[in-house]
C-alpha cells in the first residue's frame, strides 16, 4: 500500500499518474520485478486532510517483499 500525501495547490490526476508510473517502471527494474504478483493499481483519493489529500496505489507482492517494494517506491517518489 503506497500512500502519498499531496499538497491541495497540486494536480491530484497529475499526482496519481506520476505516482503509478513509477510504479509501472519499478515494476519492470529487473531487481524489483520478481517481487510483483500483479500489475499496481490506482485507487485513487483515499482522503482529504487539514493541509494535503492522501492518494493511493496498490501493489501486490509476493510475501515479506512489500517493504522492499515500498522503501524504493518511496525513494523513487522523493526523486521525482
Amino acid at each position: 500500500l503506497i500512500e502519498v500525501n499531496v499538497a491541495y495547490k497540486e494536480d491530484v490526476d497529475h499526482c496519481l499518474n506520476v505516482v503509478m508510473a513509477l510504479a509501472e517502471d519499478l515494476q519492470q527494474d529487473p531487481d524489483f520485478s520478481n517481487s510483483f504478483l500483479d500489475r499496481p493499481e490506482k485507487v485513487g483519493v483515499e482522503s482529504l486532510g487539514e493541509f494535503a489529500v492522501k492518494i493511493r496505489c496498490l501493489i501486490k507482492t509476493r510475501p515479506l517483499h512489500q517493504w522492499r517494494v515500498k522503501r524504493e517506491m518511496f525513494r523513487r517518489i522523493k526523486r521525482r
